[in-house]
């Protein structure tokens, strides 16, 4: 609710009327096709004629625009400020995620703001050094389609090393928990915070999902 009358369907609708005025390939048809294709069906009867007859004056009738650049909507601070809040949670800063612009901005909240209710409290150590590195190995590894060398604890406390194909990470937010989905001899479900060791191997090619057996977990797999 925060956002939803920042930039909404009416802005970005004339502002693809604006830009394809700019370009000079605006014309009654586009304009009313934009509107059609971002807005809902009652605005027709609204912005073409305010943009047509001047009433929002940012066209000319030969639909030309005195504008003279693209239109562009900046972020507003009520924006930055939300994003500034998100990206200060530690699970997110584990995807490495751009923060610039935002070095001065008060966030909205902060995550020890928050109070999670049905939810362990021994979830993962996003903070720990390591688990970052074996965190973003696997993402590398995912982007790369790149074979992982792993050693981890299975739920049953049995110690494994493999050489795994990563298929996808999965988030528990009761468990407050990472997990990787692989592929390899077995198919395994394996906790982040048990994995001991990760490391990408120079194989490129990674083992595609087998079927069923993709969401088969072995009996020693990881549990909590």
């Amino acid at each position: 609710m925060l956002f939803s009358e920042v930039y909404g369907s009416y802005y970005q609708a004339v502002a693809g009327i604006l830009a394809r005025a700019v370009e000079g390939t605006l014309d009654g048809r586009a304009l009313r096709q934009v509107v059609q294709d971002t807005t809902f069906e009652e605005s027709l009867l609204t912005i073409p004629g305010a943009l047509s007859s001047g009433q929002w004056p940012l066209l000319h009738p030969d639909y030309s625009t005195p504008l003279r650049r693209l239109p562009a909507m900046p972020l507003t601070l009520l924006q930055k400020r939300w994003m500034k809040a998100i990206l200060l949670d530690p699970r997110v800063q584990l995807f490495e995620p751009d923060t610039t612009g935002l070095e001065d901005i008060e966030p909205l909240f902060r995550p020890e703001w928050l109070v999670y209710f049905d939810r362990y409290t021994d979830g993962d150590d996003y903070t720990d050094p390591e688990y970052i590195r074996r965190f973003r190995t696997i993402l590398a590894a995912l982007r790369e389609q790149r074979q992982l060398d792993v050693t981890f604890l299975g739920g049953k406390g049995n110690r494994h090393h493999a050489a795994v194909s990563p298929q996808y990470l999965e988030y528990s937010e009761k468990d407050d928990r990472f997990r990787l989905a692989a592929e390899g001899a077995l198919p395994w479900m394996i906790n982040l915070s048990r994995m001991e060791s990760c490391r990408l191997l120079d194989s490129a090619a990674c083992i595609p999902p087998s079927g069923p057996a993709a969401h088969r977990v072995p009996d020693d797999g990881a549990d909590r």
